[in-house]
């Protein structure tokens, strides 16, 4: 293959502006001098400031952080070019932007470049799949859009309200979380503080911050009950969340009562 692409450079008139370079090849120095040499005669311009685009800006990136034999000041998917700097001094607006994931470079224009919130991994929207979570809080005071986290980095910084199905970072909203083990139940501030959301949501002790959501609320009352415990019962904030669930218990047998006596005033 490199010496097709040796030909193909040598060639008068040849229209190659961009070669996605396998990470096998990034060890040939002798083909990356070339490649670098050969784009530096093309005379290319930055498509932002009109700057020529040329040795040392236009190349190939030795940086350690990506490795070499990537073209950084060129658009993986138009082939647009950006110099770094215009001729006030300021960085152009339109400058490739590196996903970690595909190893490609982006203009704005093509796709949208962001970094995990957590780590130093970064994507870009053709890539990012299911596996990526932005926070949908109207005030996220990340740079471009919501905060955005990687798989790996999503369970100590981001969640999905198991309620609304909103997906907030913990800056935006704090999560309640059920305190029992294996329950996937977590919901956001606003839907923790819902009175119409308490059957679905699990809600915290203002006393003892315990949280729970109420299967698993009602579950410790009845254990602690059987067991002769009386810590929930003696707990005030535990009380105001188990009101509605007694509440609710005894108008359940009240009506199991009622039943059986019609069908005792029947026969």
């Amino acid at each position: 293959m490199i010496p097709i692409l040796d030909s193909i450079m040598a060639s008068e008139g040849t229209s190659l502006m961009h070669i996605q370079i396998p990470q096998s090849w990034r060890g040939n120095y002798s083909f990356l001098q070339r490649w670098d040499q050969y784009l530096y005669k093309t005379k290319a311009r930055c498509d932002d400031c009109g700057g020529r685009c040329g040795k040392g800006k236009h190349g190939m990136g030795r940086s350690p952080l990506i490795g070499d034999g990537l073209q950084v000041k060129t658009c993986y998917g138009c082939l647009t070019n950006s110099c770094c700097h215009s001729n006030s001094g300021m960085w152009c607006w339109n400058m490739p932007e590196h996903c970690s994931k595909c190893d490609r470079y982006y203009c704005r224009n093509c796709a949208s470049v962001k970094q995990c919130g957590g780590c130093s991994t970064s994507f870009c929207d053709i890539c990012e799949g299911e596996d990526v979570m932005e926070c949908s809080g109207e005030d996220c005071d990340d740079f471009d859009g919501g905060a955005t986290f990687c798989s790996e980095c999503q369970w100590e910084n981001i969640y999905k309200c198991t309620c609304c199905n909103s997906v907030y970072c913990d800056k935006c909203s704090k999560r309640t979380e059920c305190g029992e083990d294996n329950c996937e139940i977590v919901a956001c501030d606003y839907c923790a503080h819902d009175y119409e959301s308490r059957d679905i949501v699990p809600h915290e002790c203002r006393r003892c911050k315990e949280a729970y959501c109420n299967k698993h609320l009602w579950e410790n009352y009845q254990h602690e009950k059987n067991q002769n415990s009386c810590y929930m019962r003696d707990c005030s904030g535990c009380q105001s969340l188990l009101f509605p669930l007694l509440e609710e218990q005894n108008d359940k047998l009240s009506k199991e009562i009622d039943e059986l006596k019609g069908r005792l005033a029947s026969m």
